[in-house]
């Protein structure tokens, strides 16, 4: 596979990168990649020469890009602050919540992949 240089996720471009992650120092010695939801940007460590690796590194992020944009950490974190408020039936309501994030995670997620042609 090739990695692309830009993803579209919805109305975001996220930029692809392989960077050098040496220039970091040793506060990265142990990422292999990363994605930052303030720039729209996906980094691969360019010392990676494993082609599995560079795609499973891809697709990681991806799912982190896709999940930024869905905001699934917000609905999370709403969720449990309503369920230490008592305001819901917490096993009932994980239930809900993760059909609800799984659902609006894969729509978003196929989309990703056929709009970017990234479907075999």
């Amino acid at each position: 596979m090739t990695i692309p240089k830009t993803i579209k996720i919805g109305n975001r471009t996220v930029t692809i990168a392989f960077t050098d992650f040496t220039q970091y120092g040793e506060e990265m010695a142990n990422v292999a990649a990363f994605y930052d939801p303030s720039e729209f940007a996906i980094e691969i460590d360019s010392n990676i020469t494993n082609p599995d690796l560079i795609e499973e590194c891809f697709f990681h992020e991806l799912v982190h890009a896709v999940s930024e944009y869905v905001q699934v950490q917000k609905s999370i974190e709403d969720e449990l602050n309503q369920a230490d408020n008592g305001e819901i039936d917490t096993e009932e309501s994980a239930s809900v919540l993760e059909e609800d994030i799984t659902d609006q995670f894969s729509k978003m997620l196929l989309t990703v992949l056929k709009e970017n042609e990234l479907l075999a």
